[in-house]
């Protein structure tokens, strides 16, 4: 009744400390490790209720976005109508079980990569588009330059390759609109309680989130 759910303990350690020093020769077999997770999913959770996925809400994280910027609202409402208009006019392709809230947080891995040892939040899943599932991994790993920029120095040139590769399995369109979403869901989160600058981060996530929507124009 109180929503509580406990799993065994995962071994390994998140994908994000990886991405942090580098995946080198392993990054293209890394995603491929991350789509047989996907692909090993139980059928049986597309019983389970549908959760809207993050470019869904599009508008609800413009208002936020807004919020935090208020400077920049109109390009924060433009982004959320262009996803709308965007994934209109493409393919999510077939209901599928997806994780729902699938980043590098998220994924644990084996120190010998690329072997994933097992997926955190699983209270997210449920009946879906793999697209989504791959443009919340895209879109998280995209705003790590603006986060973090000294942590993870490598995604710059890794995340292209995973892009290339994921445009290979889903429609094009569909995942870069996506990814825009999913990008303006994070501005908000940029904002800081402690007192540190934080507005130079919310501001590159917009700015990332409008190069989302231009790859997916330019398909």
């Amino acid at each position: 009744p109180e929503g509580r759910l406990v799993t065994e303990a995962i071994s390994g350690i998140p994908l994000a400390n990886v991405i942090s020093r580098g995946l080198g020769t392993q990054v293209r077999s890394m995603f491929r490790a991350l789509e047989r997770v996907l692909d090993a999913l139980p059928a049986d959770i597309t019983r389970f209720r549908r959760r809207p996925a993050w470019s869904e809400r599009a508008e609800h994280y413009a208002h936020a976005a807004a919020t935090v910027l208020p400077s920049e609202s109109t390009r924060c409402f433009a982004v959320a109508r262009e996803v709308f208009e965007l994934m209109a006019v493409s393919h999510p392709g077939p209901i599928v079980p997806v994780h729902g809230d699938f980043y590098e947080a998220n994924v644990f891995v084996d120190r010998k990569l690329p072997k994933v040892t097992g997926i955190i939040d699983v209270d997210s899943m449920g009946p879906g588009h793999r697209v989504d599932d791959l443009a919340c991994l895209l879109g998280h790993l995209s705003v790590l330059p603006h986060l973090a920029p000294d942590s993870y120095p490598k995604v710059s040139a890794e995340l292209p390759v995973w892009l290339e590769m994921a445009e290979r399995s889903v429609d094009p369109v569909a995942l870069n609109a996506r990814c825009a979403g999913v990008v303006l869901s994070l501005i908000a989160g940029a904002k800081r309680v402690d007192g540190s600058e934080w507005e130079r981060d919310a501001r590159g996530r917009l700015e990332t989130s409008e190069m989302w929507l231009a790859r997916a124009r330019s398909w």
